[in-house]
């Protein structure tokens, strides 16, 4: 019930409360209700026409991104489509780079990473911030551009907002 009232109070009503969230009770330590959350989730995909298509390019989402000693830039990324592959060039929302080396969940080396492969890439010009959005382009030189553009124009929405302060001119009187 608890539950139901903090999703309530995200304007998430429950089925059980005639809301349209669909919930299953479960429980990861005694696998309680597991096999229906499985299957609510393979419905909801079938419903919703979730797929994905590995021979697209790749795009997806930062889940999180750390500076490490000797390697930089590192961002844990989940292709939602698309393959990602070693050496491609990717664009984050400012921050751009290309996969110089590329790590499953185990920390095992890898070429490529399919749908729904968690993957750690370095190479990156900076740290992306966790749930931006990145898609592979067609060349490092297109993938800077385009990150480039979005940091002048982040920039130019900021001062455009910023509102001039006239006290230091004239004094405070």
């Amino acid at each position: 019930e608890t539950v139901y009232r903090q999703l309530a109070e995200r304007e998430l009503l429950p089925e059980e409360w005639g809301g349209q969230t669909i919930t299953v009770n479960c429980s990861a330590v005694t696998k309680q209700g597991i096999p229906q959350l499985l299957e609510m989730l393979a419905l909801q995909a079938e419903v919703l026409e979730l797929k994905a298509s590995p021979t697209e390019r790749a795009r997806g989402v930062v889940i999180e991104s750390a500076m490490h000693k000797g390697l930089g830039a590192v961002a844990t990324l989940l292709v939602q489509n698309g393959t990602l592959r070693f050496s491609d060039a990717i664009v984050f929302d400012k921050q751009w780079g290309k996969v110089k080396t590329m790590q499953d969940d185990t920390g095992s080396s890898i070429e490529e990473a399919t749908p729904s492969t968690p993957v750690s890439i370095t190479g990156l010009s900076s740290l992306p911030e966790a749930g931006t959005e990145f898609i592979v382009v067609e060349s490092d030189k297109e993938a800077r551009d385009i990150a480039e553009t979005r940091a002048n124009e982040h920039r130019l929405t900021a001062l455009s907002q910023r509102k001039p302060r006239l006290d230091p001119l004239f004094g405070s009187e």
